[in-house]
């Protein structure tokens, strides 16, 4: 599998967990998915604390040899200054905040999924907004490249899958 047909897969299964929510305030949990020469995929739960979660994910890359990787991550992401100052930057966070946003500081900061996809040459991440009305379920918005990620976990677990 190519190192995109993996990132559009996980995004696709990302997405997919939202049809199995039932409450409005229901949220994506932090987990690791590992695709070995096969292309089967292993997912993990990950523990809270970031250095157990590297642990964690660098003992199974090993295991199931494991030669792409992503970590999910449920979090709130800042919008860049310029988006917030476009007709369309704004009328994005009033569609995640369900309402008109009331300063530019509520505009610029968004609930998102963040999936960090990594091989042996590259680290990516895609951004998806999270979608709420406080009635229904969440879902995901479209999913954006975000930049290439970086840090010492993020490069341990990328040397591991060489």
């Amino acid at each position: 599998m190519t190192f995109r047909a993996f990132q559009q897969r996980v995004c696709a299964k990302v997405a997919a967990l939202a049809d199995s929510f039932t409450a409005p305030d229901e949220d994506w949990a932090t987990v690791a998915m590992l695709a070995d020469s096969d292309d089967k995929i292993t997912m993990l739960a990950l523990p809270g604390d970031p250095a157990q979660q590297t642990a964690m994910i660098l003992s199974v890359v090993g295991e199931v040899h494991a030669r792409k990787a992503a970590v999910v991550i449920s979090t709130w992401a800042r919008a860049h200054p310029q988006a917030i100052r476009t007709r369309a930057g704004r009328a994005a966070a009033e569609a995640i905040l369900g309402r008109a946003a009331t300063s530019q500081a509520e505009q610029a900061r968004i609930e998102a999924v963040l999936v960090m996809v990594l091989d042996e040459e590259r680290i990516e991440a895609w951004l998806a907004p999270i979608l709420r009305d406080g009635t229904h379920p969440p879902k995901l918005g479209s999913w954006r490249p975000s930049g290439q990620p970086a840090g010492p976990r993020l490069e341990q677990i990328k040397q591991a899958l060489r």
